[in-house]
């Protein structure tokens, strides 16, 4: 499969080219190259700062592909491979005690690739481990964090995270961080207390493809194409994640990863 014919529509902002020299590139891939989403679009490629496009996509059921998957295409990468990517999503299986045999995808406890110089902190107050993401094990999320080997969580104060307001960002009091194999290589496998600490539990990413989104809508998820709000608009901008209280954040709802913003809701 290819973009021949395929209806696309750009949104947002994009690094290194503007959207009239990247609508170039994928008319002369074969793409046709609209200005407004309907029924009939495609493909909608969303950069930064999408705005309504975005949201106007994801209302119509229209496939959406981010910065990320369009430098797959620009690079050769097939269609049906970039899209299969950018419509899955992931649950998560939850297990508790240690893992049968080592993993990155770990809750709480020492966090992969992270030394003392490298953990976040506030002066000499260090911020607690949420989650550790083995990004191998969850390519859909690999995608957009090229050439790392995971994705941490952390927080600054637990109890800020109190999932009860759609409107304030969190994005002071939560933030993801990530570590490559050469920094996971180097680290000695101790927490910043100096010892070995046990973590609260592991897990493991099981893929999805979107048309059994809805079946799990609300449910702790850790990719999606869509998030599930249970209102308001969606955020408009470029969505990672969702988790909940199984991934050591407090509270009886979920919190939303984007790529600008941190958000939490009451489930």
């Amino acid at each position: 499969m290819t973009l021949q014919d395929k209806k696309v529509v750009l949104t947002g902002t994009f690094t290194g080219a503007s959207r009239k020299a990247l609508a170039g590139q994928l008319a002369a891939m074969g793409a046709k190259v609209s200005g407004g989403v309907s029924g009939k679009t495609d493909y909608l490629i969303a950069g930064s700062a999408a705005g309504s496009k975005l949201y106007k996509a994801n209302e119509k059921g229209v496939s959406v592909l981010h910065e990320p998957h369009l430098k797959m295409l620009l690079s050769g990468t097939p269609l049906e491979e970039v899209a299969a990517l950018a419509e899955t999503f992931y649950t998560l299986d939850f297990h508790r005690g240690e893992p049968p045999e080592p993993t990155y995808n770990v809750r709480g406890g020492a966090a992969p690739g992270f030394d003392k110089g490298r953990w976040p902190r506030e002066g000499t107050r260090y911020w607690d481990h949420l989650f550790t993401i083995d990004l191998e094990t969850a390519p859909a999320l690999k995608v957009f964090y090229p050439g790392k080997r995971t994705l941490s969580g952390f927080t600054r104060d637990r109890s800020e995270v109190d999932m009860y307001s759609l409107a304030r960002r969190f994005a002071s009091d939560v933030q993801l961080y990530t570590s490559t194999q050469e920094a996971i290589d180097a680290w000695d496998g101790k927490s910043i207390r100096g010892k070995r600490q046990e973590h609260s539990g592991w897990f493991t990413p099981v893929a999805h493809p979107a048309s059994e989104l809805e079946e799990h809508f609300g449910r702790t998820r850790l990719l999606g194409h869509v998030p599930c709000w249970i209102q308001g608009e969606d955020h408009r901008d470029t969505f990672l994640m969702q988790l909940g209280e199984e991934m050591s954040v407090s509270g009886d709802g979920l919190v939303y990863f984007f790529s600008d913003a941190v958000f939490s809701q009451v489930s």
